[in-house]
């Protein structure tokens, strides 16, 4: 074997490697964004699940603040009409607003998660097609050196 065709062998084969390397990078990144994509969908749903925890939590106190204030106001010979009515009234309100803003604060959580899962999953594709590009770019401008180098 000639030193030329063996260089040219041999300067092929790094080419080769080298884009064996990028499309494993690239497989590797894909990898990693795509894993990172479902944590934060998992994380999503705990935001929801957290934020109706926390809904139900405030609706059972609403509950047993109104349970207290009847017992009290009943207790004490007051009747449960007019403004009696109307605080408690004003409580159930409270309370179920509470309630309502603490599944809105999980939904925005959970929509900001799945918006972070949807940006991973396009940069693993990108950083997958990117690698693959890469690899290709490096073959053809291996092979276009070797046959530069060939002619001259």
């Amino acid at each position: 074997m000639e030193l030329t065709t063996a260089a040219l062998i041999g300067s092929l084969a790094a080419t080769g490697l080298s884009a064996l390397g990028m499309m494993q990078s690239a497989s590797t990144q894909g990898a990693m964004a795509e894993h990172n994509a479902a944590v934060s969908r998992i994380n999503a749903g705990t935001a929801m699940n957290a934020g109706e925890a926390d809904a139900a939590r405030t609706e059972r106190l609403t509950q047993r603040r109104l349970a207290t204030a009847e017992n009290i106001w009943g207790g004490s010979g007051l009747q449960m009409t007019g403004s009696v009515l109307d605080v408690m009234g004003d409580m159930a309100a409270e309370g179920a607003l509470d309630a309502q803003i603490a599944r809105w604060k999980a939904k925005g959580q959970s929509n900001a998660f799945m918006a972070t899962g949807d940006q991973q999953t396009a940069q693993g594709r990108a950083a997958s097609a990117a690698g693959m590009a890469g690899a290709a770019t490096t073959i053809l401008g291996g092979v276009s050196n070797e046959i530069g180098r060939a002619h001259v």
